[in-house]
């Protein structure tokens, strides 16, 4: 027979320890981070992995706040298109209908996620696709009344992504770069790049501007 009243103190301990463990998340620190694309002209094509290349088995987290590796991601279908963004970054936003459209043409048999990564125009500091110390205030984001500081943790990076698919009804899953912005810096250090993986983790596919037009005809001409 079970001794109820020795099982309550592990009980305890486990949910005292599981409850550290997600504070801990959220508590992790974010590196910042400056885009080498500024010194390029923002050739973000030439920074990252390159097509033909694997990507590092990456760690990367859900808006909850659970860490699963991209290779569990893209394990589940042929093709895995990953489309960088962030709350602030004013041509992820315009580009979100084209986005939703695709992923739901090819649903069935292609996965689509947003990544979202470093902010792109924070209010507080310095734009990693700036060499200025200013903050760059967008003016798409001044006239729609888009703002937000550049989260320092990763339990602020969860409540921005939390609240920007809430804003924007963001339909396809939105997963959270680390806080060492891996996923940012392999993919090519733009604000709103796409790069399509095969089941392997290989980069079948790179645009360092999101184009809907040439990630169709892509999709439309690959073997998926």
């Amino acid at each position: 027979m079970i001794n109820i009243k020795n099982t309550i103190p592990i009980f305890c301990l486990v949910f005292s320890l599981g409850a550290f463990s997600c504070s801990n998340k959220r508590s992790a620190e974010i590196s910042p981070a400056i885009s080498q694309g500024i010194m390029n002209q923002f050739k973000f094509d030439q920074i990252g992995v390159q097509p033909g290349e694997k990507l590092p088995n990456l760690e990367v987290w859900s808006i909850s706040g659970k860490a699963q590796s991209l290779s569990e991601i893209t394990a589940n279908t042929k093709q895995t298109v990953l489309i960088t963004g962030s709350y602030t970054c004013d041509k992820t936003r315009s580009n979100l209908n084209a986005i939703d459209s695709l992923s739901k043409i090819y649903d069935e048999h292609i996965a689509f996620y947003l990544v979202n990564t470093i902010e792109a125009h924070p209010i507080d500091t310095q734009s990693p696709y700036s060499g200025e110390q200013e903050p760059w205030l967008a003016e798409d984001n001044l006239e729609a009344g888009i703002e937000a500081p550049q989260p320092n943790t990763m339990g602020e990076r969860m409540d921005l992504a939390e609240r920007w698919q809430s804003e924007q009804e963001i339909e396809i899953p939105i997963i959270l770069d680390g806080p060492e912005n891996g996923f940012w810096i392999q993919a090519g250090q733009g604000p709103n790049t796409i790069m399509v993986l095969s089941q392997e983790g290989e980069v079948v596919y790179k645009q360092p501007w999101f184009d809907a037009g040439e990630l169709g005809s892509f999709l439309e001409e690959s073997n998926y």
